[in-house]
Parts: C-alpha cells; structure tokens; sequence
C-alpha cells in the first residue's frame, strides 16, 4: 500500500513538473552598436538611448514579457577599432503557471538597464582615448553583431551613428559612393568575415536592421546626410540583401 502511495505522488510531482516547464521558449534579441568615435557624437546617442529606450521597446513589442518567453539586449561600441566589445544580459519566463507577481519580477528590465547604464559610462572613458577616436569602422562590426545573435524568433541590430565611414580602407569624407560594386562591399566588409558570415548565417535567418542617423560633426557633412543613408540603405538591401529601416532616433 505505500508503494502504491509512493508511486501516486511521485507521478504526480513529475507531471507538475512538467506543467510548469515550457516545452519551449520563444526568443527575442536586441543589439545596440553605439558611435563613440567622436564625444559629440557619443552625448547625441547616449541621450537618445536614456530618453527613448522604453518606447523604443514598446514599439518593438518588447515592452512586457509572457510566460516562455526570453528578452537578451547586448550593448557594444563603433570606433576606430575594429573590435566587437559587447555586454549582454538576458532577462526570460521560463515557466507556465505563474502568478502575475512572479511573471513581473522574472520580467523586470532592471539587469539590462544595468547593464546599459554600466556599459555607457565605461563609454565615457574611452570616446577621448586615440585608439577609439581616429576613424570610425562600422561595417565589420554590423557583421560580428549579427553573427554574435542566435536565429531567433526577433533578432535586431541597431546602430547609431552618424554613419560616416573613415577606416584605413575606406573613406566617406572622400567619396560617398553613388553606385554598390563588388569593389565597395569588399572596402566596407573584410572579404573573409564576409563569407564567413554568408557560410554560418545566411541572408535570411539574419537579423534586421535599425540605423538611427545622427547628425554629422563636420559642417561640410552635414548637407549630404541624403547621400549617406542613400549609401548604406543600399549596400545592406541591394549589395547584401538586408532588410534595413534608417530613422532620426529611437522614438521614431
């Protein structure tokens, strides 16, 4: 008779057990790339991100998390360097059954605005540093960023920056290109980073892709802003086959 018991509640505790655990979790991904290639630069899009990220968020229908479901947002800088620097942190409900208290402490954005306000002032520290501020790299790094993201129900990457270019290879104060070429994909993306990305990834499992255009420093660039989205919009749809959305800044 107790081994009947014994059975009873262990089967029991084994099916509550797998009531309570997703069978899967649905994932969302979110990796900011911010330009600290020039302090202006870095004030404008630290601003941005302090005053806009909620709606941001909302917008992205990001807002509020169900159960089974998991949130990771990485932060990483745009300089001079040709380096992914990235901070990530995943917040997630990985279980059914909850009560509304339980699904909002296990939701709450609190680790990644953390995580955010953290990564910025470590930012802070290096816009002024040579190393960080005597050109701007940005192609390889939109490249590493989607590579460093799971395929993933929701996967987008977004940069913000002026979108100025001026690496040992390429150079947008001397020329925006009108036309995508062969010539121009290989001077803004490492030919082999690029296969590799094309071999692991693929154009159609790869994230979307948000450019929040701030303005340029330079004066002299200010007024072909036209010609700068211009470029990127159709490198990343027509010379790599991205979806791409440019805007001013996060909230809209």
């Amino acid at each position: 008779m107790k081994k009947i018991y014994f059975m009873i509640v262990l089967s029991l505790a084994i099916v509550g057990c797998d009531m309570s655990e997703c069978g899967s979790v649905q994932s969302s991904e979110v990796t900011f790339l911010i330009d600290i290639s020039d302090p202006r630069l870095f004030e404008e899009a630290s601003n941005d991100i302090k005053d806009n990220l909620p709606g941001f968020m909302s917008n992205l229908g990001l807002a509020s998390m169900e159960e089974c479901h998991q949130l990771t947002v990485s932060i990483a800088p745009l300089s001079a360097r040709d380096e992914l620097r990235i901070s990530t942190e995943t917040i997630g409900v990985n279980q059914k059954g909850l009560s509304r208290k339980q699904v909002k402490e296990m939701s709450s954005p609190r680790p990644i605005i953390q995580m955010i306000s953290k990564s910025l002032d470590e930012y802070e520290g290096l816009k002024d540093l040579k190393d960080y501020n005597s050109g701007s790299s940005i192609g390889n790094q939109i490249l590493k960023a989607m590579m460093k993201m799971k395929a993933s129900g929701q996967s987008t990457v977004v940069i913000i920056s002026d979108l100025i270019i001026n690496d040992g290879k390429f150079s947008m104060y001397k020329k925006i290109p009108s036309e995508i070429d062969t010539e121009v994909i290989e001077s803004v993306f490492d030919p082999r980073l690029l296969e590799e990305f094309l071999d692991d990834y693929g154009y159609e499992s790869a994230p979307s892709i948000m450019l929040v255009q701030l303005q340029a420093v330079e004066g002299h660039m200010k007024t072909r802003r036209g010609e700068i989205a211009t470029f990127w919009k159709s490198l990343l749809e027509e010379g790599l086959e991205q979806d791409v959305t440019i805007m001013d800044n996060l909230s809209n």
